[in-house]
């Protein structure tokens, strides 16, 4: 009877999607490089799986943040920094020795207690309370305290990041309709799919030569995807073993 080998299972479904796309890579740079596609029956499963990894890819990047992702980190610490500084500058002023100082800072502290929790709020209902913040502080009867405070020019930096950011928000929402893709849940199942077709045939194509070059050839693919199978399989044991020690309580120290 013929010594054979089998493919071990993977458990690449529960890999973290980093480590499902990097399994695969390494796995498609193996095949890639049999030089008889034809002994193992894998030649258009290749192509296929050549493209799911690709997709797989182009999800990764998309999903780490595009150039307008940055832009928009930009523009929130541009709106954010200034606001924080309007409030700063309101609460210390009501202790200023300065009178038009002082009593600007007590005219605006109503609204600065309003708007005092403005930087733990979320981006679209932040854009918007900035925007009802500036309106407030350019009221007629708060006008003139925002400038014996200096902060006219503050609150136009601040307006021009905040509708700057709303700009990028709004770009950004528009290319990902554009560019929509299938989710990474998708992407992974089709994937995983193909692996496994080409797998079947490979143990297949194993079973059914009588040939000695060609089993040889098999075996050392097998062999090959065997130890990459191992090495991300240790690597997700050892992830969930340092997560467990993580989450177990220290034992308490007898006295």
């Amino acid at each position: 009877m013929k010594d054979v080998d089998k493919i071990k299972g993977s458990n690449c479904s529960q890999f973290t999607n980093a480590s499902h796309l990097s399994f695969h890579q390494r796995n498609l740079e193996r095949l890639k490089m049999i030089a008889f596609l034809e002994k193992v029956h894998i030649t258009a499963e290749l192509g296929e799986y050549e493209t799911c990894v690709a997709a797989e890819q182009d999800r990764t990047r998309e999903a780490t943040g595009t150039g307008l992702t940055q832009e928009m980190r930009e523009a929130d610490e541009d709106r954010e920094e200034p606001i924080d500084y309007v409030l700063k500058t309101i609460a210390t002023a009501k202790k200023s020795p300065v009178a038009a100082v002082k009593a600007a800072g007590i005219a605006l502290e109503p609204v600065a207690n309003v708007y005092g929790d403005l930087l733990k709020v979320k981006d679209d209902e932040q854009s918007s309370l900035i925007v009802s913040f500036l309106n407030d502080l350019k009221k007629t009867e708060n006008a003139a305290h925002v400038t014996a405070l200096h902060l006219d020019e503050v609150l136009t930096i601040i307006e021009e990041s905040n509708e700057r950011f709303i700009a990028l928000k709004n770009e950004r929402l528009d290319e990902r309709i554009a560019n929509k893709k299938e989710s990474s849940r998708v992407l992974r199942a089709n994937t995983d799919a193909v692996y496994t077709r080409i797998t079947e045939l490979i143990y297949a194509s194993e079973l059914l030569t009588d040939d000695a070059d060609t089993l040889t050839l098999i075996k050392n693919i097998i062999k090959e995807l065997n130890g990459v199978i191992d090495e991300f399989n240790a690597s997700m044991n050892r992830s969930k073993g340092q997560k467990k020690d993580s989450e177990t309580p220290e034992e308490p120290v007898a006295e």
